[in-house]
């Protein structure tokens, strides 16, 4: 936090300073069909355009561009990189590697997204061999059937234990610690009142911690995995039991943080973003954002370098604008636990003076 607090404060200071961390989109494909997932739903919109939304991997940002993006970074003094998506990064599988392998070599902290079922077990001795610091497996449920129909594809479950199984084998067997495992799990009504099994779950695999994640309704197709009004009252009495559960394994979550006490779970308390200030999205396309939750057509990778948009316009014009607390529409649709992070960053810098000018941007 004290990090983020200092480049917060450069700005603000009109001493402007690089990023702190960058997300990386390597491709927007995927091998599964998630019931929640985003860019399913914008393919779908795409397609009642009578836009094939096939044609994705036309537009990626070539390897070689990536690679570049990385050593741009590093100069920025750039510290944290994640690969996400979009979809599967590890769809790219060679690329991807290519740029894990050049940010660890770059002694720079690394993190990937993954579903986890494409991961062979020579994929995982070179990520532990690279001393790769962060992995998010996207996990829903400890029930094979429960996961595998949220995910789209039958046999999902069984392919992601074996690679979690192998990764605390390896990590054993090289006496390197390193990555450390954490989950994603979306909080539906397929799992809201089975999280102690993944709780059990995740200790049984080595899972450090879990970040549970209210459910985004976008459109229709959410609907039928919502939790209705019942059950999220149900769900606000496991709160206290799956917090225990979770210190007596070791295990950190954010469950308490779900809570409804104070009404945080409506975001309405986000006032300011300061996203701008730390972080850059380069999506599938190239498109550059400071949030993965912002769609932008004015700055693309493929036509500028990371610092010309850093410290371009749009991110200035982004930066003054939400920290007058004009947030744009999808800030909506913010995700509660970033939500949450920029609410902490608010109160860390509450007693600083955020009357700005434009001159500091």
């Amino acid at each position: 936090m004290e990090e983020k607090n200092s480049k917060v404060i450069n700005w603000i200071n009109g001493n402007k300073t690089g990023p702190l961390s960058i997300e990386i989109w390597p491709t927007n494909r995927c091998n599964l069909k998630c019931a929640m997932c985003g860019t399913r739903i914008s393919q779908r919109n795409l397609l009642k355009q009578g836009i094939n939304a096939q044609f994705e991997e036309k537009k990626e940002i070539q390897e070689e561009r990536l690679l570049s993006i990385i050593e741009g970074g590093s100069r920025l003094g750039v510290k944290n990189w994640l690969l996400t998506g979009g979809g599967e990064p590890l769809i790219r599988k060679e690329t991807t590697l290519r740029l894990m392998n050049e940010i660890k070599k770059r002694n720079m902290f690394g993190n990937i997204n993954t579903n986890g079922t494409l991961l062979s077990q020579d994929d995982i001795n070179k990520i532990i061999k690279m001393k790769w610091d962060l992995i998010m497996f996207s996990l829903d449920s400890a029930d094979e059937k429960a996961h595998d129909f949220i995910r789209g594809i039958d046999g999902t479950f069984k392919k992601s234990f074996k690679s979690l199984q192998n990764f605390k084998k390896i990590k054993k067997e090289l006496g390197i610690n390193k990555p450390k495992i954490v989950f994603n799990t979306i909080l539906h009504n397929k799992n809201y009142d089975r999280l102690d099994k993944i709780i059990e779950f995740a200790s049984d695999v080595e899972c450090e911690d879990i970040t549970f994640i209210p459910l985004i309704e976008f459109d229709k197709f959410e609907k039928n995995i919502t939790l209705n009004d019942e059950q999220k009252e149900e769900f606000q009495g496991y709160i206290g039991d799956i917090e225990k559960l979770s210190k007596q394994y070791n295990i950190n979550t954010n469950i308490s943080s779900l809570s409804n006490k104070g009404d945080r779970n409506n975001k309405s308390f986000l006032k300011f973003c300061f996203e701008p200030f730390l972080h850059l999205v380069i999506k599938a396309n190239g498109e550059v954002t400071p949030c993965c939750m912002i769609d932008s057509i004015q700055e693309n990778i493929k036509d500028k370098s990371i610092t010309e948009i850093w410290y371009g316009e749009y991110f200035s014009e982004l930066r003054k604008r939400f920290l007058e607390g004009n947030l744009l529409e999808n800030c909506k649709n913010c995700v509660l636990s970033q939500a949450i992070r920029n609410e902490e960053l608010q109160k860390e810098l509450k007693n600083i003076n955020l009357n700005i000018s434009q001159d500091h941007f």
